[in-house]
Parts: structure tokens; sequence; C-alpha cells
């Protein structure tokens, strides 16, 4: 599996499908199912524990809002 290049291509690889290879109907309604769709992602998971090691919190609040508005946009 090649990692995607830029965010965008991680946004549109996490929007594509969940773990279980079906698109999700709704948005996470907590913090907790947040995180669960960023690890049901191999990518998006190493990406948000690369953020966590370099102690950058802003980064990983702009991802899960990247998550939630990119993935989530048309629902």
């Amino acid at each position: 599996m090649t990692p995607p290049r830029t965010v965008d291509e991680l946004l549109r690889e996490l929007s594509s499908s969940s773990s279980s290879g079906k698109r999700r109907k709704s948005p996470p309604r907590s913090a907790s199912e947040l995180d669960s769709v960023i690890r049901s992602n191999p990518w998006a998971s190493r990406f948000k524990a690369f953020l966590e090691r370099k102690r950058m919190p802003a980064k990983v609040a702009a991802l899960k809002f990247l998550v939630l508005t990119d993935v989530f946009e048309g629902e």
C-alpha cells in the first residue's frame, strides 16, 4: 500500500472507506469516535502518532478538524 503524498490524498482515502470497507454515513458524535475514524486508516493513524510524538497538539487538533469537515462535509 502506497502512502498518500498529501493531506488531501489522506482525507480522500479516509472519506472513501472506513475499516469495514463501507463509507461512513454520519460524522462521529464524540472524540473517541473521531479517534476511531482516524485509527481505521493506517496512514492517518501513523500521521497522528507522529504529530503526538513531536508534541504538536495544535496540528493534531487541525487534523481532527480536517477529518470532520472534509470527510463528512457532504453529510
